[in-house]
Protein backbone atom coordinates (compact mmCIF):
# COMPACT_ATOMS: atom_id res chain seq x y z
CA UNK A 1 0.00 0.00 0.00
CA UNK A 2 1.25 3.47 -0.44
CA UNK A 3 2.21 5.83 1.72
CA UNK A 4 0.29 8.83 2.04
CA UNK A 5 1.99 12.06 1.23
CA UNK A 6 1.44 15.07 4.00
CA UNK A 7 3.70 18.06 4.73
CA UNK A 8 3.53 18.69 8.67
CA UNK A 9 6.18 20.90 10.11
CA UNK A 10 7.33 19.59 14.04
CA UNK A 11 9.99 20.06 16.67
CA UNK A 12 11.58 17.33 19.26
CA UNK A 13 14.01 16.80 21.13
CA UNK A 14 17.26 14.34 20.51
CA UNK A 15 19.53 12.72 22.07
CA UNK A 16 23.15 12.56 20.10
CA UNK A 17 24.73 10.67 22.64
CA UNK A 18 25.38 9.84 25.99
CA UNK A 19 26.15 12.56 28.78
CA UNK A 20 24.79 15.36 30.64
CA UNK A 21 21.09 16.49 29.01
CA UNK A 22 22.62 19.78 28.54
CA UNK A 23 25.09 18.67 26.87
CA UNK A 24 23.56 15.90 24.45
CA UNK A 25 19.65 16.96 23.87
CA UNK A 26 19.22 19.30 21.10
CA UNK A 27 15.88 20.65 19.83
CA UNK A 28 15.71 19.59 15.90
CA UNK A 29 13.30 20.81 14.00
CA UNK A 30 11.92 19.36 10.61
CA UNK A 31 8.78 18.28 8.62
CA UNK A 32 6.83 15.07 8.48
CA UNK A 33 6.58 14.21 5.28
CA UNK A 34 4.49 11.11 4.89
CA UNK A 35 2.26 8.32 6.54
CA UNK A 36 2.68 4.60 6.13
CA UNK A 37 0.23 2.06 6.18
CA UNK A 38 -1.79 1.95 9.55
CA UNK A 39 0.56 4.31 10.97
CA UNK A 40 -1.31 8.56 12.49
CA UNK A 41 -0.16 11.74 12.76
CA UNK A 42 -0.71 12.78 16.47
CA UNK A 43 -0.41 16.30 17.77
CA UNK A 44 0.70 15.98 21.46
CA UNK A 45 -0.74 17.45 24.32
CA UNK A 46 1.30 16.59 27.40
CA UNK A 47 4.67 14.57 27.68
CA UNK A 48 6.34 13.78 31.21
CA UNK A 49 10.24 14.01 32.58
CA UNK A 50 11.43 10.70 34.22
CA UNK A 51 14.39 9.77 36.30
CA UNK A 52 14.63 7.48 33.75
CA UNK A 53 14.48 9.61 30.96
CA UNK A 54 18.02 11.41 31.96
CA UNK A 55 19.22 7.70 33.21
CA UNK A 56 18.80 6.63 29.01
CA UNK A 57 20.34 10.17 28.34
CA UNK A 58 23.55 9.06 30.96
CA UNK A 59 23.53 5.62 29.17
CA UNK A 60 22.91 3.61 32.07
CA UNK A 61 18.97 2.72 31.22
CA UNK A 62 17.91 -0.48 30.07
CA UNK A 63 17.01 1.08 26.11
CA UNK A 64 20.05 2.13 24.21
CA UNK A 65 18.98 3.62 21.36
CA UNK A 66 21.12 4.79 18.41
CA UNK A 67 22.11 8.13 17.83
CA UNK A 68 20.29 10.92 16.97
CA UNK A 69 17.72 9.41 19.14
CA UNK A 70 14.39 10.75 19.63
CA UNK A 71 13.02 11.48 22.77
CA UNK A 72 10.16 10.87 25.41
CA UNK A 73 8.60 7.48 26.08
CA UNK A 74 5.17 8.22 26.58
CA UNK A 75 2.28 11.11 26.66
CA UNK A 76 -1.06 11.85 24.80
CA UNK A 77 -1.97 13.65 21.95
CA UNK A 78 -4.63 13.73 19.52
CA UNK A 79 -4.45 12.08 16.01
CA UNK A 80 -4.67 14.94 13.60
CA UNK A 81 -4.39 12.32 9.97
CA UNK A 82 -4.05 9.01 9.10
CA UNK A 83 -2.56 6.66 6.76
CA UNK A 84 -3.99 3.61 4.87
CA UNK A 85 -5.44 0.89 6.10
CA UNK A 86 -7.95 0.43 8.70
CA UNK A 87 -7.52 3.65 10.45
CA UNK A 88 -9.94 6.11 9.67
CA UNK A 89 -11.49 5.67 12.50
CA UNK A 90 -8.85 6.79 14.78
CA UNK A 91 -9.47 10.13 13.08
CA UNK A 92 -9.57 13.16 15.97
CA UNK A 93 -9.39 10.45 18.65
CA UNK A 94 -7.09 11.67 21.78
CA UNK A 95 -4.58 8.46 22.70
CA UNK A 96 -1.90 7.83 24.75
CA UNK A 97 1.39 6.74 23.50
CA UNK A 98 2.87 3.52 24.63
CA UNK A 99 6.47 3.55 26.12
CA UNK A 100 7.64 1.15 23.80
CA UNK A 101 10.92 3.75 22.73
CA UNK A 102 9.61 3.86 19.50
CA UNK A 103 8.51 7.54 18.21
CA UNK A 104 9.83 9.87 21.14
CA UNK A 105 7.06 11.81 22.72
CA UNK A 106 8.80 15.17 23.71
CA UNK A 107 7.99 16.61 20.30
CA UNK A 108 4.74 18.36 18.75
CA UNK A 109 3.98 16.03 16.88
CA UNK A 110 5.20 12.62 15.87
CA UNK A 111 4.29 9.46 13.69
CA UNK A 112 3.13 5.98 15.23
CA UNK A 113 1.57 3.27 14.33
CA UNK A 114 -1.98 2.63 15.91
CA UNK A 115 -0.47 -0.77 17.67
CA UNK A 116 1.58 1.58 20.37
CA UNK A 117 -1.62 3.91 21.19
CA UNK A 118 -4.85 3.19 22.92
CA UNK A 119 -7.54 5.66 23.00
CA UNK A 120 -8.98 7.61 25.90
CA UNK A 121 -11.89 9.51 26.79
CA UNK A 122 -11.73 13.53 26.35
CA UNK A 123 -11.92 15.72 29.58
CA UNK A 124 -9.10 13.86 31.46
CA UNK A 125 -6.11 16.76 32.66
CA UNK A 126 -3.67 15.91 29.82
CA UNK A 127 -1.02 15.74 32.38
CA UNK A 128 -2.44 13.06 34.35
CA UNK A 129 -2.89 10.63 31.06
CA UNK A 130 0.69 11.63 29.79
CA UNK A 131 2.13 9.86 33.55
CA UNK A 132 -0.34 6.80 33.36
CA UNK A 133 1.68 3.71 31.30
CA UNK A 134 4.33 3.89 33.20
CA UNK A 135 3.83 5.60 36.68
CA UNK A 136 0.23 4.53 37.46
CA UNK A 137 1.02 1.10 36.03
CA UNK A 138 3.90 -0.06 37.68
CA UNK A 139 1.96 0.87 40.88
CA UNK A 140 -0.63 -1.29 39.99
CA UNK A 141 1.07 -4.38 38.60
CA UNK A 142 3.91 -4.40 41.31
CA UNK A 143 1.38 -4.99 43.63
CA UNK A 144 -1.51 -7.42 41.77
CA UNK A 145 0.73 -9.22 39.93
CA UNK A 146 2.83 -10.05 43.32
CA UNK A 147 0.68 -10.55 46.09
CA UNK A 148 -3.50 -11.26 46.82
CA UNK A 149 -4.21 -8.45 48.87
CA UNK A 150 -6.92 -8.32 51.30
CA UNK A 151 -8.45 -5.16 52.54
CA UNK A 152 -6.78 -4.30 55.75
CA UNK A 153 -3.60 -5.93 54.51
CA UNK A 154 -0.62 -3.94 55.05
CA UNK A 155 1.83 -2.49 52.04
CA UNK A 156 5.59 -1.01 52.48
CA UNK A 157 6.78 1.06 49.93
CA UNK A 158 10.01 3.69 49.61
CA UNK A 159 9.60 6.82 47.69
CA UNK A 160 6.32 7.25 48.57
CA UNK A 161 6.05 10.91 47.78
CA UNK A 162 6.97 9.82 44.14
CA UNK A 163 4.46 9.64 41.57
CA UNK A 164 4.70 5.56 41.69
CA UNK A 165 3.87 6.06 45.48
CA UNK A 166 1.12 8.44 45.01
CA UNK A 167 -0.93 5.93 43.00
CA UNK A 168 0.20 3.39 45.21
CA UNK A 169 -1.55 5.34 47.81
CA UNK A 170 -4.70 5.46 45.62
CA UNK A 171 -5.11 2.34 45.03
CA UNK A 172 -5.02 1.10 48.78
CA UNK A 173 -7.57 3.44 49.56
CA UNK A 174 -9.70 2.20 46.83
CA UNK A 175 -9.42 -1.15 47.87
CA UNK A 176 -9.17 -1.09 51.65
CA UNK A 177 -5.56 -1.68 52.29
CA UNK A 178 -3.07 0.13 54.32
CA UNK A 179 0.40 2.03 53.46
CA UNK A 180 3.65 2.46 55.33
CA UNK A 181 5.00 4.95 53.61
CA UNK A 182 9.07 5.59 53.78
CA UNK A 183 10.27 9.28 52.41
CA UNK A 184 13.45 11.09 53.15
CA UNK A 185 12.46 14.54 54.29
CA UNK A 186 10.05 15.99 56.36
CA UNK A 187 8.14 17.88 53.62
CA UNK A 188 7.97 14.62 52.19
CA UNK A 189 6.53 13.34 54.97
CA UNK A 190 3.55 15.67 55.59
CA UNK A 191 2.79 15.71 51.96
CA UNK A 192 2.32 11.73 51.71
CA UNK A 193 0.22 11.79 55.20
CA UNK A 194 -2.15 15.29 53.41
CA UNK A 195 -2.93 12.30 50.49
CA UNK A 196 -4.24 9.46 52.65
CA UNK A 197 -0.89 7.62 53.23
CA UNK A 198 -1.50 5.67 56.79
CA UNK A 199 1.69 5.72 58.25
CA UNK A 200 5.10 7.56 57.65
CA UNK A 201 8.62 7.26 58.28
CA UNK A 202 11.45 9.30 57.71
CA UNK A 203 14.47 7.61 57.15
CA UNK A 204 17.16 8.01 59.82
CA UNK A 205 19.52 6.00 62.39
CA UNK A 206 16.45 4.35 63.79
CA UNK A 207 14.56 3.39 61.26
CA UNK A 208 14.00 -0.19 62.49
CA UNK A 209 12.41 1.46 65.42
CA UNK A 210 10.37 3.80 64.25
CA UNK A 211 8.88 1.16 61.77
CA UNK A 212 8.12 -1.02 64.77
CA UNK A 213 6.37 1.50 66.19
CA UNK A 214 4.39 2.75 63.07
CA UNK A 215 3.09 -0.92 62.64
CA UNK A 216 2.77 -1.31 66.31
CA UNK A 217 2.80 -5.49 66.29
CA UNK A 218 1.04 -5.64 62.50
CA UNK A 219 3.34 -7.12 60.14
CA UNK A 220 3.55 -6.37 56.02
CA UNK A 221 1.78 -8.16 53.80
CA UNK A 222 3.40 -6.96 50.83
CA UNK A 223 6.63 -4.23 50.02
CA UNK A 224 7.34 -2.43 46.95
CA UNK A 225 11.07 -0.27 46.86
CA UNK A 226 12.78 1.97 44.50
CA UNK A 227 15.82 3.02 46.60
CA UNK A 228 17.65 -0.05 47.28
CA UNK A 229 21.07 -0.08 49.40
CA UNK A 230 20.80 -0.78 53.64
CA UNK A 231 16.41 0.26 53.35
CA UNK A 232 14.79 -2.06 51.83
CA UNK A 233 16.75 -5.22 54.20
CA UNK A 234 15.30 -3.40 57.33
CA UNK A 235 11.41 -2.75 56.01
CA UNK A 236 12.24 -6.45 55.01
CA UNK A 237 12.37 -7.38 58.34
CA UNK A 238 9.03 -6.38 58.93
CA UNK A 239 7.07 -8.58 55.79
CA UNK A 240 5.49 -11.61 57.15
CA UNK A 241 7.07 -15.04 55.67
CA UNK A 242 6.64 -15.96 52.10
CA UNK A 243 6.40 -12.47 51.31
CA UNK A 244 7.00 -10.28 48.20
CA UNK A 245 8.87 -7.58 47.55
CA UNK A 246 9.18 -5.61 44.43
CA UNK A 247 12.01 -3.72 43.14
CA UNK A 248 11.42 -1.38 40.27
CA UNK A 249 14.14 0.99 40.78
CA UNK A 250 17.74 1.95 42.39
CA UNK A 251 17.75 5.66 42.94
CA UNK A 252 20.52 4.91 45.59
CA UNK A 253 22.21 3.36 43.07
CA UNK A 254 22.47 0.32 45.29
CA UNK A 255 22.32 -2.70 44.90
CA UNK A 256 19.24 -4.61 47.56
CA UNK A 257 20.75 -5.91 50.80
CA UNK A 258 18.51 -8.37 52.29
CA UNK A 259 19.90 -10.44 55.03
CA UNK A 260 19.95 -13.94 53.81
CA UNK A 261 18.79 -15.04 57.29
CA UNK A 262 15.30 -13.28 56.13
CA UNK A 263 15.31 -14.81 52.24
CA UNK A 264 16.10 -18.48 53.86
CA UNK A 265 14.31 -18.92 57.10
CA UNK A 266 11.37 -16.40 56.19
CA UNK A 267 11.46 -18.02 52.64
CA UNK A 268 10.98 -13.71 51.33
CA UNK A 269 10.68 -13.39 47.72
CA UNK A 270 12.23 -10.82 45.79
CA UNK A 271 11.01 -9.57 42.14
CA UNK A 272 12.92 -7.14 39.96
CA UNK A 273 10.40 -5.36 37.50
CA UNK A 274 10.27 -3.29 34.88
CA UNK A 275 7.10 -1.91 33.33
CA UNK A 276 8.30 -1.36 29.51
CA UNK A 277 9.23 -4.84 29.80
CA UNK A 278 5.74 -5.53 30.82
CA UNK A 279 4.19 -3.36 27.63
CA UNK A 280 6.61 -5.57 25.27
CA UNK A 281 5.78 -9.23 26.12
CA UNK A 282 1.73 -8.44 27.12
CA UNK A 283 -1.10 -8.86 25.07
CA UNK A 284 -2.58 -5.77 23.18
CA UNK A 285 -5.75 -6.50 24.75
CA UNK A 286 -4.78 -6.47 28.23
CA UNK A 287 -2.57 -3.55 28.08
CA UNK A 288 -6.02 -1.67 26.67
CA UNK A 289 -8.10 -2.92 29.15
CA UNK A 290 -5.46 -2.25 31.98
CA UNK A 291 -5.03 1.40 30.19
CA UNK A 292 -8.74 1.75 30.69
CA UNK A 293 -9.58 0.53 33.87
CA UNK A 294 -6.78 3.30 35.13
CA UNK A 295 -7.63 5.81 33.13
CA UNK A 296 -11.49 5.72 34.48
CA UNK A 297 -10.02 5.95 38.00
CA UNK A 298 -7.72 9.22 36.87
CA UNK A 299 -11.26 10.49 35.07
CA UNK A 300 -13.51 10.38 38.37
CA UNK A 301 -10.79 11.85 40.47
CA UNK A 302 -9.63 8.37 42.16
CA UNK A 303 -5.75 7.83 41.41
CA UNK A 304 -3.84 11.26 40.47
CA UNK A 305 0.08 12.17 41.11
CA UNK A 306 0.49 15.87 42.09
CA UNK A 307 2.17 17.98 39.17
CA UNK A 308 5.41 20.38 39.71
CA UNK A 309 5.41 22.44 36.70
CA UNK A 310 5.29 22.15 32.31
CA UNK A 311 7.41 23.84 30.35
CA UNK A 312 7.49 24.47 26.23
CA UNK A 313 9.68 22.37 24.43
CA UNK A 314 11.77 25.60 23.44
CA UNK A 315 12.15 25.48 27.38
CA UNK A 316 13.40 22.32 27.77
CA UNK A 317 17.06 23.38 29.27
CA UNK A 318 15.30 24.83 32.31
CA UNK A 319 12.47 21.70 32.30
CA UNK A 320 15.49 19.45 32.82
CA UNK A 321 17.17 21.81 35.90
CA UNK A 322 13.55 21.63 37.32
CA UNK A 323 13.04 17.96 37.51
CA UNK A 324 16.47 16.79 38.34
CA UNK A 325 15.78 19.25 41.80
CA UNK A 326 15.73 17.21 44.26
CA UNK A 327 12.50 17.07 47.04
CA UNK A 328 10.76 19.14 43.77
CA UNK A 329 7.16 19.70 44.18
CA UNK A 330 6.21 16.55 41.79
CA UNK A 331 6.79 15.48 38.10
CA UNK A 332 7.44 17.80 35.06
CA UNK A 333 6.31 18.18 31.68
CA UNK A 334 6.28 19.16 28.31
CA UNK A 335 3.09 20.82 27.29
CA UNK A 336 2.40 21.54 23.46
CA UNK A 337 0.02 24.73 22.82
CA UNK A 338 -1.07 24.26 19.31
Amino acid sequence: MDKKIINQPFKQLRLTGNGQPEDVVELHEGVITSLGPNEVLVEMEAAPIHISDFMLVGGIYGVKPSFPAPLGAEGVGRIIDVGSGHVTEYLGKRVIILPYYEQGTWATHLVAPVKNLVIVDEGIEATQLAQLTINAVTAFLTILDYSELKPGDWIGQTAANSAVGQYVIGLAKINGWKTLNIVRRAESAEFVRSIGGDEVVIIGDDLGTEIEKALDGKQLDHVLDTVGGTTIGTIAGFLKSRGSIVGYSSESGQTPIIRPLDLFYRRLHYHGFWVIDWFRITPKERIDNLIQHLSGLVGTGRLSATVGGTFSIEKYQEAFQAAKKPGRPGKYFFTFNH
